[in-house]
């Protein structure tokens, strides 16, 4: 099995339909699945099959293109909060030694071993390559989410390819999510929040809309937001629907 796997039957059943949109960039799933191709091929190559890669891009398509490519090369993913102070991010990567770590432009001070940066323009850059998502055992682990350390040294929680496809299936099904749905995304790719947003949203063949983060603090921006994107489904935190209700906006998204 592989979390990517309903993903890539998507894009035989639903090529065109949009999969991303941040801003003013706008995906299929048939685009999605080249730029995923590209990351999986370069990193099948590496042979690094269960081993860890990190992640460190903000919240968006790259960072996303990025999770799906490192687990069809069947891979885990570690994705990094690149707002953390440099120790933080240091212990992360000494603590879990990736193989690899996916950024965007030169390696960051923060990094000693900088022969361990790949640039994601780079891997966008290449020639596409087909490639079948690499199978692996159901407990194999697809993710490692790392606390924010808030009371000590950041500890890694490992999540299975199993536990990801069963809330990812569970969600689906109990939410009715269809190829019809708008999912906002504003969970970053540490928390486990994401995991709906990532892999509920493309398993079902809706569309998945990031939120800029300049918004979360402004109620009636957010949910103008909401509403002009036409989004049907918001996973997130109750503290946030509190402080939109508080501030007399969620009616606004609820039209």
């Amino acid at each position: 099995m592989n979390i990517v796997t309903p993903f890539f039957q998507q894009c035989v059943q639903n090529s065109e339909a949009t999969a991303f949109i941040e801003e003013d960039q706008v995906l299929t799933y048939a685009d999605l699945k080249s730029r995923i191709e590209k990351i999986a091929a370069f990193l099948q190559a590496k042979k690094i099959q269960n081993q860890c890669i990190a992640i460190a891009l903000n919240r968006g398509i790259n960072a996303a293109s990025a999770i799906y490519g490192i687990l069809s090369a069947g891979a885990i993913y570690l994705p990094l909060d690149i707002k953390n102070p440099a120790t933080r991010l240091s212990f992360i990567i000494q603590d879990a030694q990736p193989s690899y770590i996916i950024g965007q432009g030169s390696a960051p001070a923060w990094l000693d071993k900088t022969e361990l940066w790949v640039d994601i323009d780079i891997l966008l850059g290449s020639t596409t390559k087909t490639i079948t998502p690499t199978s692996v055992e159901p407990n194999a682990l697809a993710a490692i989410l790392y606390t924010s350390g808030s009371t000590g040294n950041p500890k890694g929680v490992a999540l299975s390819h199993q536990a990801l496809s069963n809330f990812s299936t569970w969600a689906g099904q109990t939410f009715a999510i269809s190829k019809q749905d708008r999912i906002a995304s504003l969970a970053p790719f540490h928390f486990d929040l994401s995991i709906f947003d990532l892999f509920t949203s493309l398993a079902s063949g809706a569309g998945v809309y990031f939120l800029p983060s300049r918004l979360s603090l402004s109620p009636s921006r957010l949910t103008a937001w909401l509403a002009e994107k036409h989004i049907s489904s918001w996973y997130t935190v109750p503290s946030l629907l509190s402080f939109i209700a508080l501030k007399g906006a969620l009616g606004m998204c609820m039209k």
